[in-house]
């Protein structure tokens, strides 16, 4: 436990450390990180190297793992019934919900107090009418 709280405290650090280093601070800390993970690769024996790769993807496969089928899920939905849409606007005759109704007691958001005209339809497609 500690151990973790001292983590998270370092990342805590690091991250309000970068978020105010310039740009050209960022580069050369990227740059010289760069540099360093070269030569220390460069330097590694076959095993250390097996073992590095190896590491990277067992940890790749546990995140792999932990989400695999997230999106498949079923959930139960709990539904969420609004009633009938019975309430007319004065100026289009758009159709609300009760719950739409606001304190002014007068629909706004469908046309704007009739200042939005939207013409009819010659022919309806066939989906609407159904």
């Amino acid at each position: 436990e500690t151990r973790s709280r001292i983590q998270a405290a370092d990342a805590l650090r690091k991250a309000k450390s970068r978020s105010e280093e310039t740009e050209a601070a960022t580069r050369a800390r990227r740059e010289k990180n760069s540099q360093s993970t070269s030569l220390a690769r460069a330097n590694e024996t076959p095993e250390a190297a097996f073992a590095r790769k190896q590491h990277e993807r067992d940890r790749h496969a546990s995140t792999s793992q932990k989400s695999l089928g997230i999106a498949r899920k079923d959930y139960k939905v709990k539904e969420n019934y609004l009633g009938k849409m019975y309430l007319q606007c004065s100026s289009c005759k758009a159709l609300h919900f009760e719950g739409e109704l606001p304190q002014s007691k007068v629909f706004n958001s469908c046309c704007r107090h009739g200042l939005v005209k939207l013409p009819m339809f010659e022919t309806f497609p066939k989906e609407l009418h159904e």
